[in-house]
């Protein structure tokens, strides 16, 4: 087993080659999303858009260059006749790959960003020599708007700690504003096809959804699944009446090791939740979650950002109510600002 080096400077794990074959997928799609834009509930809805064919799924793939199969946060092959080990992941048929990058920790440790580890030519013509050739390309970036996104990630940081993600709330709105410019930047020769997902049109609008799914090559029609998906931890503004992700036996078999840091224990309430209920979705309140941050002052300093509204607004239109909150968030950020004549 060789070994290569991650973002993080750690020694990461890389396995054999791929043996020898025209395609190893017939369709491979990168997932590039932040926490808490819908990125797990989009991944399930991706893995029912193929009906009958096999496909794996690799969760929150390390950054940089490293063998996604063996450096990523849990997996999934549908169609497996019988379990599967991870160090044989890779030899078992599929015809479908999705690969998932988050902002995970490992980044503020270093000088690249999300974008950049994941979609750098440096990382990204490696790709390849990990996961064997694919006859079609998608990088599937999904976008959720900034009020909503950077409400729902200040309560889990607050609430949970990172889990896994970046803990600095600046650079994570700093991260935002690099995918909504992406969105807007033309297409370059060579790249692999860009599809863009907001997460907030997906919710509510099934036409396109069937859109999205016809520009990826689905073979069936799904639509939004009924629950919150079990990886991610479930909702981040969890109380004693909404909905929980539910824990089945392969996910306590999968984080039983992780019970041996000390930290890990402070999840075990939520755990045991988990084990308790059986969650659906509420669109609607996926949409409103930044009303429940307006008065909250770190919230306001950090959206109190004239930029991020416009590029909000580039994507998904005005939403009602932030204007006003942006503009008042300013004044009161530029009234909190010690005068030059104090100085």
């Amino acid at each position: 087993m060789e070994t290569t080096t991650g973002l993080d400077g750690h020694q990461v794990r890389a396995s054999a080659p791929l043996p020898d074959k025209a395609f190893a997928n017939q369709i491979e799609i990168r997932v590039i999303g932040q926490m808490r834009s819908g990125n797990h509930v989009i991944v399930d809805w991706l893995r029912s858009l193929y009906g009958q064919r096999s496909v794996c799924f690799l969760n929150n793939i390390l950054h940089g260059d490293c063998d996604p199969f063996l450096n990523c946060e849990g997996f999934d092959h549908t169609h497996a006749v019988r379990p599967i080990k991870r160090r044989d992941l890779k030899a078992v048929d599929r015809d479908v790959l999705i690969l998932s990058y988050e902002d995970r920790k490992s980044l503020d440790q270093g000088d690249v960003d999300l974008l950049t580890s994941v979609l750098g030519q440096e990382y990204a013509q490696g790709l390849a020599a990990y996961v064997g050739n694919s006859r079609h390309h998608f990088d599937v970036v999904i976008v959720r708007d900034p009020f909503n996104c950077l409400a729902s990630r200040l309560a889990l940081l607050r609430q949970r700690g990172g889990m896994g993600g970046l803990e600095d709330i600046g650079m994570i709105k700093r991260h935002w504003k690099e995918i909504a410019r992406l969105i807007h930047a033309p297409a370059v020769k060579g790249d692999r096809e860009r599809v863009v997902i907001s997460y907030n049109r997906w919710l509510v609008d099934q036409a396109y959804r069937s859109d999205l799914g016809g520009r990826l090559l689905a073979t069936a029609e799904q639509g939004i699944p009924d629950q919150i998906s079990r990886y991610g931890g479930g909702s981040s503004f969890e109380t004693e009446t909404q909905s929980v992700t539910p824990l089945t036996f392969g996910d306590l078999v999968r984080k039983a090791p992780k019970l041996l840091s000390l930290h890990r224990w402070k999840y075990l309430s939520l755990y045991a939740k988990r084990l308790r209920r059986k969650p659906t979705a509420n669109t609607d309140q996926f949409l409103k979650r930044w009303q429940l941050m307006t008065a909250d002052s770190e919230y306001r300093k950090l959206m109190a950002d004239q930029e991020l509204l416009e590029l909000s607004e580039s994507i998904f239109g005005e939403i009602p109510g932030t204007r006003q909150f942006v503009a008042e968030a300013i004044q009161a950020t530029s009234l909190d600002q010690p005068s030059s004549a104090a100085n």
